[in-house]
């Protein structure tokens, strides 16, 4: 899975470094989407909250990405000896 993450990073970046508004305009939508399922996981159905949960957490991990993508790139480079 860690590599599946750096993959994803390393591809979030190329696309930041190459369309910068583009990127913030959809990372800024995505942040909105995130806070939208946030607020339906604190409204859930008894019977939906464990999906409307794995959701929210889904969102979340994908937003860290998306904000955090330089940071893992460079985290994942051998450091010069």
């Amino acid at each position: 899975m860690s590599s599946q993450v750096g993959d994803l990073s390393t591809i979030c970046l190329r696309l930041r470094n190459n369309a910068p508004e583009p990127w913030e305009l959809f990372v800024n939508h995505f942040e909105t989407y995130t806070i939208n399922v946030l607020n339906d996981l604190a409204s859930a159905d008894q019977s939906q909250v464990l999906n409307a949960q794995g959701q929210a957490q889904q969102c979340k991990a994908l937003l860290r990405i998306f904000n955090e993508c330089d940071q893992e790139v460079r985290s994942r480079k051998p450091t010069p000896q």
